[in-house]
């Protein structure tokens, strides 16, 4: 069977041939870089790589290398997963040096251990990241631009030890899964001819390189002359995949299911990913409905290519391409066809192979996986055997269960020793999984096995955007299970724990499980100061967008009136009143007191000093960017940042949905109004709310007030002025069903009307469009204070805020780069900070 088979045949690809296998990874690169040096090879926010400048930097890192090292020896990389991380990582391979790539973010102490196991004495770093050994020699990748860039001395092998990648041991202890530059070409040979890959690709790097799932994406883009696009999740999140994908227009996505689910279920609007060819999951189980989410999200013309694999086969051994018109009846997607080049087998107990549609453990036969585990001949020994007659042909038991089903498509069924016994029963507990992964609103789940006295149970857990009765969870699965296979408790959390690698923490599952067994829901009840601070901190900010008595009974966020939009803002104001970022992933509508409470926990949080000074900030009606969410983090470090928020429109009554009660509901939030101490700073649209508020009520002291990139105006232009430029931006900007909504809502009386009845009968709240609509009809009043203006210079609007001065007694103007989109992102958020911290300190007052 054809790699490509039912894949994406259509594209034109340089075929990955055979024979380059015998090529060194090195020279292979070199080729690419010179059909195309100016093609951008690595980008990562705002930093990227050309294929000559990367080029330029790996024969810097080689050379340094090579002086330093014997043919061989293995190197340490700890970089941030940015643009250099993979330069390094050809650059070991240049120089004929296996690699240890170590993740920073992990514990110092498990790094140790990878560095003590491998062996190596030099590890490829920069100054900013802490030094692991005093006995290490620091190779620091700053130090080496504007070197001597010379490759004549290099003299790589294909048969070269390529990298060392580190696993969870059993014993506790990681083993180092090793590999050669000939296997690992195979393996991009593999994804290369699967996939056609090309120039004209942009591939996502999600997972960090110190994990086998990266190295497709690095050297299937390297090798192939696409572009990789980094975005490090441990520091960014999930929160902005969705706006990552369409900005820097990825046309093959890959990370594991979970991830792929949880920044959809995130991405509050849908949005249109036009230019995705392929979505690649892999790493875990996956669902039909993870295949529903890929069909209601992404193109007609794209494929989701699924497959299986690990470590130590490098990397798939079986995968197929699921497409837009694929009829799956099964809730588990199965896997895939056999790939060529690794033989796939199913052993029983007996060590027999089962027949088609019994269950058995995945043996995978190859000359191109892994080489064993480095320095470990035991371990290798039990889990790697080596063919008599043909010496490179290696057998791998990968303790994984599957089976063949009538399609000739292997089923996942789970790991070896994810079988469990209760009450005599043997269960698999991905088959539970699978059932719940099922119920209507479940975005994730974990099952795990509770003992206690001897007595076995199953505890389910499970997040969902609706509070979920757990009676009526258990008397569904009952309709679809045996009894013996029904949870004893089907527990709704905020999130599902995760390890570092986005799968399921099933320690910490147990671990909770431990706790519910038997055991109604405790009470919140703080056992120490810092816990008294955290669930105080929590309780005000609670309430200040829903009512204490929804905090009292700890209802669900959504059952007390919260809305996604509220939620985004309580967790914006919750990270400015804790001073610490906060995760994304447990902000939905069935989060409550409890469950927020029993995460913050959990994190090292100190309690804040004290902060005298209060910075009231009035957002952008249609809501807080990840820029903004940062950049007000930040700001709680100099002030007590207070977050306006509007009212939920479609909650009032039909006489109070007017801009008297807006402006009411608003003033009541500010109880410090005219307190020396008390500051203002409107963002975008909510300037002209700020200058309302501000007017409806004399300010007689102030020591902050501040407008980024605000209009005193909205300007309706007519419709043929600049049509194609506006037309763009406003495509651009993401939410264009929103962004229609806004303009329609403000057209006519009628088209009100109509908006309205949306409301009514799609229970929607367009609140930003009400919003919008009065933000439309406001004019600025004059104010008797000082304010600073943050304009950006290449901004829609006039960067000295010139268009505001005849409202303020007097206008400050600081300079912001870029476009308006710009306006807070990392370089201009520390200009506003650097700015806001100098006014407070300087007691200069605002009037």
């Amino acid at each position: 069977m054809q790699l490509d088979f039912q894949g994406p045949v259509d594209i034109n690809f340089r075929k990955f041939e055979k024979a380059w296998l015998d090529i060194p990874v090195f020279n292979i690169f070199s080729d690419v870089v010179g059909r195309n040096p100016a093609q951008i090879a690595i980008k990562c926010g705002s930093k990227q790589l050309t294929y000559q400048e990367t080029y330029n930097w790996v024969i810097n890192i080689a050379n340094t290398i090579r002086a330093s090292h014997s043919l061989g020896e293995p190197i340490g990389i700890a970089l941030p997963n940015d643009v250099f991380f993979p330069v390094a990582m050809m650059a070991a391979l240049a120089a004929g040096c296996p690699y240890v790539p170590l993740d920073i973010d992990l514990p110092i102490a498990r790094n140790q251990l990878i560095i003590e196991q491998s062996g190596i004495r030099s590890v490829i770093t920069n100054s900013d990241l802490p030094v692991f050994s005093d006995e290490l020699t620091i190779i620091n990748i700053e130090n080496l631009a504007g070197c001597e860039n010379k490759a004549s001395d290099f003299n790589p092998s294909s048969d070269d030890i390529a990298y060392i990648i580190y696993t969870s041991g059993s014993t506790g202890s990681p083993k180092g899964v090793y590999q050669n530059q000939r296997n690992l070409l195979h393996d991009i040979m593999q994804y290369t001819n699967s996939t056609h890959l090309n120039e004209s690709d942009r591939l996502t790097l999600l997972y960090s390189p110190s994990v086998n799932g990266a190295i497709r994406d690095i050297y299937g883009a390297l090798l192939n002359g696409a572009t990789l696009v980094i975005k490090n999740l441990k520091t960014t999140g999930l929160y902005n995949i969705a706006e990552f994908i369409r900005q820097e227009k990825i046309t093959i996505y890959h990370s594991i299911p979970n991830i792929f689910r949880t920044f959809l279920k995130l991405s509050t609007d849908k949005i249109d990913f036009v230019s995705v060819r392929l979505i690649y999951l892999a790493g875990d189980r996956l669902y039909n409905t993870d295949v529903d989410l890929y069909k209601l999200f992404f193109p007609s013309d794209s494929f989701l290519y699924v497959g299986i694999g690990a470590t130590e086969i490098a990397t798939i051994y079986r995968q197929w391409f699921i497409n837009h018109t694929t009829i799956i009846n099964q809730e588990l997607i199965p896997l895939g066809h056999a790939v060529e080049d690794r033989e796939m087998v199913l052993l029983n107990e007996e060590n027999r192979q089962v027949s088609d549609g019994e269950t058995g453990e995945i043996i995978v036969r190859s000359q191109y996986i892994s080489i064993g585990y480095w320095k470990s001949l035991k371990q290798t020994a039990e889990s790697f055997s080596i063919n008599s007659e043909i010496t490179d042909l290696r057998t791998y038991r990968t303790g994984d269960l599957g089976r063949i089903n009538h399609d000739g498509l292997l089923e996942f069924i789970g790991r070896k020793d994810n079988q469990v016994k209760v009450n005599g029963y043997r269960i698999e507990l991905g088959e539970i999984e699978a059932i719940l992964m099922n119920y209507p609103s479940v975005k994730r789940c974990g099952v795990v096995l509770h003992t206690s006295d001897k007595h076995n149970s199953l505890f389910a857990f499970f997040t969902s955007e609706k509070g979920i009765p757990e009676i009526k969870l258990k008397n569904w699965m009952a309709e679809r299970l045996p009894d013996y296979m029904i949870p004893q408790r089907c527990i709704q959390l905020s999130d599902i724990p995760l390890l570092h690698n986005f799968k399921n923490d099933n320690k910490s599952l147990k671990v909770l499980a431990e706790k519910y067994a038997g055991l109604p829901f405790e009470n919140l009840e703080p056992s120490n100061k810092k816990e008294d601070f955290l669930l105080t901190t929590l309780r005000r900010t609670w309430c200040k967008f829903l009512d204490e008595k929804s905090f009292e009974e700890n209802m669900r966020w959504k059952d007390a009136g919260g809305d996604s939009l509220n939620a985004v803002n309580f967790l914006v104001q919750l990270e400015s009143d804790l001073g610490t970022a906060l995760t994304t992933d447990w902000i939905h509508g069935a989060m409550t007191p409890h469950e927020i409470y029993d995460y913050l926990k959990t994190l090292n949080i100190q309690e804040k000093i004290n902060q005298n000074q209060i910075i009231y900030v009035f957002p952008s009606i249609l809501g807080i960017t990840e820029n903004t969410r940062v950049f007000l983090k930040n700001l709680s470090d100099y002030a007590t940042v207070r977050i306006i928020n509007y009212p939920r429109i479609s909650d009032t009554i039909p006489e109070n949905r007017n801009l008297d009660y807006v402006t009411s509901f608003i003033i009541n939030q500010i109880p410090t109004y005219n307190s020396p101490d008390v500051g203002f700073l409107g963002v975008c649209s909510g300037a002209i709310i700020m200058n309302h508020i501000i007017s409806n009520i004399p300010l007689n002291h102030c020591s902050f007030l501040g407008i980024v990139e605000g209009n005193e105006k909205y300007k309706i232009k007519p419709l043929n002025e600049n049509f194609l430029e506006r037309s763009f931006n406003f495509i651009r900007r993401g939410n264009v069903l929103n962004n229609s909504i806004n303009y329609l809502y403000n057209y006519s009386t009628f088209s009100k009307k109509i908006i309205h009845w949306f409301e009514k009968v799609l229970r929607k709240d367009y609140r930003s469009v009400i919003l919008w609509s009065w933000h439309l009809n406001l004019t600025p009043t004059y104010i008797d204070n000082i304010v600073f203006y943050f304009g950006c210079d290449n901004s829609m609007l006039d960067r000295n805020g010139e268009h505001w001065k005849p409202y303020f007694k007097k206008l400050k103007p600081v300079a912001l780069k870029g476009k308006h989109i710009d306006m807070l992102n990392t370089d201009n958020a520390a200009v506003v900070l650097t700015t806001v911290d100098h006014i407070l300190k300087s007691k200069e007052v605002c009037l």
